[in-house]
């Protein structure tokens, strides 16, 4: 009788000859991935640090060597060399300062042989100015301390704007504007007065309304000439002697000349 167990109906897996490896698949895990990088740069960070401490020579040694190569790299490969001498050696403004400042250059050096200087502008009636008319509508002397501030600020409110500088007559072979003379701030707070227009002093006024008034009855026609701009034609005809108008002129120039 035979002894021996029946064999299984379950089919057996033949191995494939000639493999000797085991082929694993697995699921990739984000979390398990970020940590390993976080611990990978913060390894990479101690160990730069501990050799920056423990070796600074060699480091330091390390640095001066690679510049070195990329310097000799650069001046056989002609990748870079050094720029002309100029004005503008390391930066070119575009401003507008920068681009008035280069024409005013221009300017110079094409009038070498010329003063560098802002003639009044002409028009067809004259020259060019700015003119300021007041008027104090009552039979009363205008020159009173109130009125020459409020004067002498509307005056400021034309000769501190920004564009007058383009406009106004320069001194002689600079870049300031030359004072304007015929003005009530000139007449009564003088030269280089305050923009500010502080209130003066009723003497301060009076004395110069007097002076103003005396010339313009002297029979030099160079002291009256000047003192009758700021009065109205009437000022002789009345007793005591005072104007109800005066008036201001700002002169005004060209372009300097080959600008």
């Amino acid at each position: 009788k035979d002894q021996s167990r029946p064999s299984s109906t379950k089919p057996t897996k033949q191995r494939p000859a000639g493999i000797g490896f085991q082929l694993t698949c697995h699921m990739n895990n984000p979390e398990r991935e970020a940590k390993h990088s976080s611990i990978s740069i913060k390894s990479c960070v101690q160990c730069t640090s501990r050799s920056l401490v423990h070796h600074p020579l060699k480091i330091w040694l390390l640095s001066y060597v690679v510049i070195l190569l990329i310097t000799i790299i650069g001046f056989f490969t002609d990748s870079y060399s050094l720029t002309e001498p100029s004005t503008f050696e390391w930066a070119i403004p575009n401003g507008r300062g920068a681009e008035e400042f280069e024409a005013y250059q221009d300017a110079e050096d094409l009038a070498v042989d010329f003063p560098l200087e802002r003639q009044q502008a002409f028009t067809f009636n004259g020259g060019a100015s700015f003119w300021l008319t007041f008027d104090l509508e009552r039979q009363e002397d205008i020159f009173t301390p109130e009125n020459v501030q409020s004067m002498c600020q509307v005056e400021q409110n034309f000769l501190t704007i920004r564009e007058y500088q383009d406009v106004c007559i320069l001194q002689s072979d600079t870049r300031i504007c030359k004072e304007a003379e015929d003005t009530i701030t000139f007449l009564f707070y003088g030269s280089g007065a305050n923009s500010s227009c502080p209130l003066l002093s009723a003497a301060s006024v009076d004395e110069t309304s007097t002076r103003l008034y005396n010339d313009y009855l002297s029979s030099d026609p160079a002291v009256s000439e000047p003192a009758a701009f700021f009065l109205d034609v009437f000022t002789p005809d009345r007793t005591p002697t005072f104007t109800v108008k005066t008036r201001s002129r700002i002169e005004l120039g060209t372009p300097v000349k080959h600008f």
